[in-house]
């Protein structure tokens, strides 16, 4: 993920604002209540999820609770990262550590995964509704285990040049960062860094929901030729639909919290910094609120979720159960092949 800097440093790099100086202001201020909330919210929804049967079985589960762990990373990292200048940085084979990882790299590649893994849910989505067949036959051939894996293995690749970008200088007694290959070299990568990790991702979610918004329609187009059995067909669809807006929500929180802030940082990769202070602050905290968003979202929208957390929380000892979306996959899967066997 990519931020700018404030209007005093020369030169954006990427992920959330550094803090130059030992200054404090009500962005830091702002930004660690923010991370402390995103911590409790995001290790509650691990939890839940982790700790329901019927929740961690499910793909989408899985990959809402991998999309979880990035942000509750983010949130931990946040925390250093925003107190920069606060203490003193470690000197020798510590601060060069310190440099490389806690100041730059877990926070970016965090960062990173949670905006991949929210395009696997959606493409897990999008195959599951669009083509709900193919979906159900080769649902079982790609574990979630191997999304997540791929997930933060590209998060890393993609934010790499954050570890040899940063290194520990014993004169300023302080981190370094510089480019080794000058100012093309930083250009061509805040571009890239924009459209792959901000970009790409918005057109992909983008074009999936479309898609899934047509195939509900057909599918109510289809029901209404269809009286026979409608009720239960009406049921299905609802539980789709709902899993997908829950998401959709997501999407649009990922969308509009980190869309200004990157939209600025584009621009300064070719020098436009004609903006005002106050702004840059508030892309900021924004961009930050989208680490811990999600849960609020999942309390609003999912039933599971809300159960699970009264199960575990409050012990109630409710049973869990998730929306039939699977299980109305299954069922889409069986009336499409009756009807091709009747035909």
């Amino acid at each position: 993920m990519n931020t700018t800097h404030g209007s005093n440093v020369s030169a954006p790099t990427p992920g959330l604002p550094s803090v130059s100086g030992p200054e404090w202001m009500y962005v830091q201020t702002t930004e660690v209540i923010i991370a402390i909330i995103g911590v409790i919210s995001n290790f509650v929804v691990i939890v839940v999820m982790v700790g329901i049967p019927t929740l961690r079985c499910k793909f989408t589960y899985k990959m809402t609770a991998c999309l979880a762990v990035s942000d509750f990373i983010s949130c931990i990292f946040l925390i250093p990262r925003t107190m920069r200048g606060m203490f003193p940085i470690p000197s020798g084979i510590a601060g060069e550590i310190y440099c490389r990882t806690v100041k730059a790299t877990v926070l970016w590649v965090s960062l990173v995964a949670s905006t991949y893994s929210l395009v696997a849910i959606t493409c897990e989505r999008y195959f599951a509704i669009v083509h709900p067949i193919s979906y159900n036959v080769h649902k079982k051939k790609i574990p979630a285990w191997s999304v997540v894996t791929a997930v933060w293995l590209l998060s890393f690749v993609m934010q790499s040049f954050c570890v040899y970008n940063n290194s520990y200088s014993a004169e300023m007694q302080n981190c370094k960062y510089q480019w080794p290959l000058g100012e093309w070299y930083q250009t061509f990568v805040g571009v890239g860094l924009f459209f792959s990790t901000y970009f790409i991702p918005i057109l992909i979610l983008l074009v999936a929901y479309c898609r899934i918004l047509v195939a509900f329609r057909q599918n109510e187009s289809n029901t209404g030729l269809n009286n026979s059995g409608t009720g239960g067909k009406s049921a299905t669809v609802k539980a789709k639909k709902k899993v997908v807006k829950m998401f959709l929500v997501v999407c649009l929180a990922f969308a509009v919290c980190w869309g200004p802030n990157q939209f600025i940082f584009l621009l300064s990769n070719f020098g436009f910094n004609n903006y005002s202070q106050t702004f840059y602050n508030f892309t900021r905290i924004l961009a930050a609120c989208n680490s811990c968003i999600n849960p609020f979202v999942y309390a609003v929208w999912s039933k599971p979720f809300r159960n699970g957390v009264a199960a575990i929380f409050c012990c109630r000892g409710q049973k869990v159960s998730v929306d039939s979306a699977e299980e109305a996959n299954t069922q889409d899967s069986r009336e499409s092949r009756t009807r091709t066997t009747q035909a």
